[in-house]
């Protein structure tokens, strides 16, 4: 019978105790906790990547347009059309005209109110 008992009473190894269960859920925790965190930058690192390609194919094109605006300017046409459109300059015997658009604007008038309200709105109207 001795020998039965002694059998039921397995020693167990350090690795099945509760504290290392404890200790390994643990530092699974951590792992996990810090591998989202890395992956969150890595997300954010992507994002910024694809504004800076968009940044930089937007620069490219400023640069082209400035290039092709330099070229223009090198030329005495460009340079003659540049100071015509900013400055309004003419050769002898031009004139410049200038268009200046009427704009006139029509104001709704409200018919003017009676009775006692009428008489203290016009009684008190600032004008």
């Amino acid at each position: 019978m001795q020998y039965y008992q002694r059998k039921g009473k397995i020693k167990k190894k350090w690795y099945q105790t509760p504290l290392a269960l404890i200790v390994s859920v643990a530092i699974t925790g951590i792992l996990v906790s810090s591998s989202a965190h890395f992956y969150d930058a890595f997300r954010q690192t992507r994002i910024k990547r694809v504004e800076a390609e968009a940044k930089l194919t937007e620069l490219k094109e400023h640069r082209d347009r400035v290039k092709t605006e330099l070229a223009a300017l090198a030329t005495e046409a460009g340079t003659e059309r540049v100071l015509r459109e900013k400055y309004r300059v003419a050769k002898e015997g031009e004139g410049v005209v200038v268009i200046v658009n009427d704009k006139t604007e029509t104001v709704a008038t409200k018919p003017e109110k009676r009775g006692i309200v009428g008489f203290f709105e016009r009684l008190f109207r600032m004008e």
